[in-house]
């Protein structure tokens, strides 16, 4: 995972991506709801910008009664 550093960057810090989507443990799917830094922080849609924030789309409750889809 060597990286790759930003054009005129002078700090050595790398980028790095994904290589492909994982799965969501709780659907079993690579389907993830996502936010954009454009969305509001309660959004359940994206609005199709950059992609900020990924959630899981599973409607389950934990064991503490909260859901997983919830934010923290």
């Amino acid at each position: 995972m060597e990286g790759v550093s930003p054009a005129n960057d002078t700090t050595g810090r790398k980028l790095r991506f994904l290589r492909r989507i994982p799965y969501d443990p709780m659907t079993r799917s690579t389907e993830w709801g996502k936010r954009s830094s454009r969305d509001t922080p309660d959004s359940k849609s994206w609005g199709g910008q950059n992609v900020f924030d990924v959630y899981t789309t599973f409607d389950g409750k934990a064991l503490d009664g909260t859901s997983y889809r919830d934010d923290w």
